[in-house]
């Protein structure tokens, strides 16, 4: 093929100008190319035809393409001249003669390869350079998002040019003025610090004046809000990089804070002398906060803490009602433990059932298991004693009696007569026997905490002083016998509705324990060396109670229609867990845990033979149809108007897992058309104080299921139901003699449930506390936080920079 004969195919217009074809024959294209200069319309359907997606030059890195412009003579003597794409090269001859041809290969024309004389070459531009053009635009324009890609690009390139260079710093530059323009900190803040730290004499002295002002704009605002410790941070930081003289504000800063500081520490140290230890307490962790550093800051907080040992815990509820055997109160068993002592103590599972320690004396029980024996420690003068047999015979009377608030039914049921001996021998006749009657003594013999006698043994290390909306104080009672001469004299319990700030709090130095750790947040603290991850010894079990005043949560169908359109096990894995699995967590079907093993003596209550019901939304959407379907028939039948179904309503207390998932229960309810809202309760309310609910999420610490049981299905229980299977279970359990019967029973009754849905289980799960490495003596696996408040020893915590 010769010259000519590329000079007539280009006449027809193709973009493949003065090339020659290496091995090949002239393409069909061309006759295409000139049916269309024709005026030929193409015959394919318009709905057939392709859309055309823009594409950027960018979008070419993979596969870039160069621009080669020609110019050439056609056969009337008229001056030509085209521009096509072409593959890339990867380099050009240094010194190119006329006559020497240049191959390539067209984008259009992917196959085929052809030469091009120098001599018709008028313009090549490579990719790099077109990239680097439409770069220039963009930041011109302002749109510098989108000018990144082509920036990171040329920096990319084996040997960007000085020219590059200097433009992708003038980008940077230009980026971070605007972001500055726009208020954007954080963002012009990390491009300026870039700037600075790969080329320090690029524009030194402008970059110098923006990072300068950005951080007196970061330290300004963090000292307006008193966040004394992140002003603290950005100050530090920026002295560590720059010196004074670059940015002229990091002086004065610095004098403004320390001298903030060592006014807080001479207001301490007053507060000391006047013995007001809580407030020198608080203006010692403002000076902390503010300039950790200043000379004799330190020897002043341990001063503080030595003639005054306070530790801030932080909750998600404060406690409202104080009573060690409510199951679904977490704040109100937390702080019962800390302010009252029960004749007998729940210490943990064991082999068969719980174990417990009486600190008045010692506990038997007669052969046939009819008389429990209380046998008092009799102290050195009888006549000064505080407790005799007469106060606990007196007190466990008044739980058999019926009229009286602390009535207990299943302990009234079971006890016969109680006798005193010798003074400091009780004697308690049951009617039968019973496998663990400890488990019906865990009563406060002196419940009236002002009015208590002396030396009480009900008397706990510590007191309740103020309390408000989100702060409860707690001060040591001068009446306990502390063990530990430097006991912590004082506990505060600071409330945080956010689990994420409680979390911050504790890593920051803020508060010293966190009652509760989210179990998303495990991992996270785990990884914390200053923090220390402890489990509590026994799980939690949720579970959804129905409300049986309402038509709809009556009627067991439509239970069973709520447990099958929940994704239990997506909502525990993903929103409760998150990324990590951790032991114990699992999806159950019924209202007992079923331990955090396989050997775990916790799980007797629990039937493993039961299968979990798997989350079918179909099913459970039938079933809501057949539910209403059956309640209109039972209208019908007692001339009622019939119910009409317009969603539900789910209550939950004010704590942070409770609120996710009730929120994740709804969105698959009203996924299948079950509407579904979720409701609040007020903080310090763990029931609903009214009839506008339909169910209600529980969240128990089931620790003895043989009396538990009672407190969770009984007609007074939180998930209280008159159904008379259940009220059968319940009092063959009463009566069992022995723990195969106990066992026994106990699944009989978790069938039972099972089967009725007496309540909706979900599942269980293994809760966690945090504290930082200075609260010592603090056990790894407690039965509740305060088990050893009393032997707590804590050492100032320094904030790190």
């Amino acid at each position: 093929m010769n010259l000519l004969s590329i000079q007539r195919w280009l006449a027809f217009g193709l973009a493949v100008a003065l090339f020659s074809e290496v091995g090949a024959t002239l393409p069909v294209r061309g006759q295409e190319s000139a049916k269309e200069e024709d005026g030929e319309k193409s015959k394919d359907p318009p709905l057939l035809k392709k859309k055309q997606i823009q594409r950027s030059i960018i979008d070419y890195a993979d596969d870039p393409y160069d621009l080669l412009t020609v110019q050439w003579e056609d056969p009337d003597g008229k001056h030509k001249e085209e521009t096509v794409k072409i593959f890339s090269l990867a380099k050009l001859p240094p010194s190119p003669k006329p006559d020497d041809k240049l191959r390539v290969r067209l984008v259009k024309l992917p196959l085929r390869q052809y030469d091009v004389e120098w001599k018709h070459i008028k313009k090549y531009v490579p990719y790099a350079e077109l990239v680097y053009e439409e770069a220039k635009k963009l930041v011109q324009a302002g749109k510098y998002n989108e000018a990144y890609r082509y920036f990171d690009y040329l920096m990319r390139l084996p040997r960007p040019s000085t020219q590059i260079r200097r433009s992708v710093r003038d980008y940077v530059f230009a980026n971070a003025d605007a972001a500055l323009k726009r208020k954007e900190y954080d963002y012009a803040l990390g491009m300026f610090e870039e700037l600075r730290r790969s080329n320090p004499s690029y524009r030194t002295k402008e970059v110098l004046q923006r990072i300068d002002s950005i951080a007196d704009t970061f330290i300004r605002d963090a000292v307006t809000r008193k966040d004394y410790r992140t002003a603290r941070g950005v100050l530090v930081r920026m002295l560590k990089q720059y010196s004074e003289n670059d940015v002229t504000s990091l002086g004065a800063w610095r004098e403004r804070l320390i001298r903030e500081a060592e006014a807080r520490k001479e207001r301490a140290a007053q507060l000391l002398k006047e013995n007001k230890f809580r407030e020198a307490h608080e203006v010692g962790r403002d000076m902390f906060k503010i300039w950790p550093q200043l000379p004799g800051a330190l020897e002043l907080t341990m001063e503080i803490h030595r003639r005054h040992p306070m530790v801030v815990v932080g909750v998600g509820r404060l406690a409202a009602r104080l009573d060690p055997r409510r199951i679904d109160d977490w704040a109100g068993r937390r702080v019962a433990r800390i302010v009252d002592r029960p004749l007998l103590q729940f210490v943990g599972p064991g082999p068969e059932g719980g174990l417990y320690r009486c600190p008045l004396g010692s506990l038997s029980q007669s052969d046939d298991r009819r008389t429990l024996y209380l046998d008092l420690d009799v102290p050195p003068d009888p006549q000064n004693a505080v407790v005799t047999g007469y106060d606990v015979v007196r007190r466990m009377a008044q739980v058999a009696d019926p009229t009286h608030p602390d009535y207990t039914p299943t302990w009234a049921a079971l006890l016969d007569q109680l006798a005193v001996r010798d003074v400091f021998q009780v004697e308690m006749h049951l009617r039968r026997p019973h496998v663990l009657p400890e488990c019906l003594l865990q009563v406060v013999l002196h419940p009236d905490a002002e009015h208590r006698p002396p030396g009480s043994p009900s008397e706990g290390p510590f007191v309740i002083d103020t309390k408000n909306e989100n702060t409860m104080r707690l001060l040591n009672n001068p009446r306990f016998p502390f063990e530990v001469k430097k006991h912590v004299k004082e506990v505060v319990e600071q409330r945080f509705d956010d689990p994420d700030l409680a979390v911050s709090a504790l890593e920051r130095g803020d508060i010293d324990v966190l009652d509760y750790v989210y179990p998303a947040d495990v991992p996270r603290l785990r990884a914390n060396d200053q923090l220390v991850v402890g489990r509590y010894n026994s799980p939690t079990v949720h579970f959804l109670v129905a409300n049986p005043n309402r038509p709809f949560p009556g009627r067991a169908l439509f239970r069973r229609a709520i447990l099958y359109g929940i994704n239990r096990r997506e909502i525990l894995s993903r929103d409760i867990q998150g990324q990590y699995e951790l032991d114990g967590y699992r999806v159950i079907t019924g209202p007992f845990p079923t331990g955090t093993s396989e050997f775990d003596p916790l799980s007797y209550a629990y039937d493993s033979r039961l299968r979990e019901r798997p989350y079918n939304p179909a099913l459970a959407a039938v079933l809501r149809v057949m539910a209403e379907k059956e309640l209109k028939e039972i209208a019908r039948r007692r001339r009622q108007p019939e119910p009409k179904y317009e969603g539900i309503t789910i209550c939950h207390a004010d704590d942070p897992l409770a609120r996710i998932a009730c929120q994740s229960i709804a969105q698959y309810l009203n996924i299948i058309g079950m509407e579904c809202r979720v409701k609040q309760l007020p903080a310090g309310v763990i029931r609903p104080q009214d009839d506008d609910w339909d169910f209600f999420y529980v969240q128990a610490a089931v620790w003895e299921p043989l009396v538990d049981a009672r407190r969770l299905l009984g007609p007074h229980g939180i998930g209280g139901t008159n159904d008379n299977y259940v009220m059968m279970a319940l009092r063959n359990l009463d009566q069992a003699k022995n723990w195969r019967q106990v066992r026994v029973r106990l699944h009989e009754l978790h069938r039972i449930v099972y089967e009725q849905l007496t309540v909706i289980p979900l599942w269980q799960t293994v809760d966690y506390f945090a504290h930082h490495v200075g609260v010592e003596n603090v056990p790894d696996v407690p039965v509740l936080l305060y088990d050893t408040v009393e032997q707590w020893h804590v050492i100032p915590r320094v904030p790190r920079d």
